[in-house]
Parts: C-alpha cells; sequence; structure tokens
C-alpha cells in the first residue's frame, strides 16, 4: 500500500508540474500572439508609407534614400 501511495504521490507531482508548464506556455503564447499583432501592424503602416512615396514618384524617392542614408542604412544600390 506505501507504494502505491508513493507512486500517486510522484503521480500528483509530475500533473502539477505539466499544469505549472501549460499555464506558462499559454502566458508566453499570448504574448507572442500579441508582438506579432504590433509587428502586423507596424509592418501595414511602412507599407502604406513606401507605397505612397512610391506614388510621388523620384522626389520622394530621393527623400526617402537621404533619411534612410542618415539613419545609417547603406543605400548605395538604390537606384532612382
Amino acid at each position: 500500500m506505501a507504494e502505491t501511495d508513493t507512486h500517486n504521490v510522484v503521480q500528483d507531482l509530475k500533473i502539477e508540474n505539466l499544469e505549472e508548464r501549460i499555464v506558462k506556455n499559454e502566458s508566453l503564447i499570448d504574448k507572442l500572439a500579441e508582438g506579432q499583432i504590433a509587428m502586423q501592424q507596424s509592418m501595414t503602416e511602412i507599407n502604406t508609407t513606401l507605397n505612397l512615396l512610391l506614388k510621388m514618384g523620384r522626389p520622394a524617392l530621393l527623400l526617402l534614400a537621404g533619411v534612410l542614408t542618415m539613419v545609417g542604412i547603406d543605400t548605395s544600390g538604390m537606384v532612382v
């Protein structure tokens, strides 16, 4: 009888640990989903801005190249 009690205690501890890990993983998944939504919103804003600049033509592209160069992005391969 003592063996089954010990076995039950061990099983209960394993179940508790698994439940804690599930809760932690669910929390991490929620945070990842929030981050992904924020990233998608930022990408949409960037895409909208770039499309607007492309519609404006060459002056806008020159402005974009200047801004990118000022923030340290190499624009030497950019054709304007």
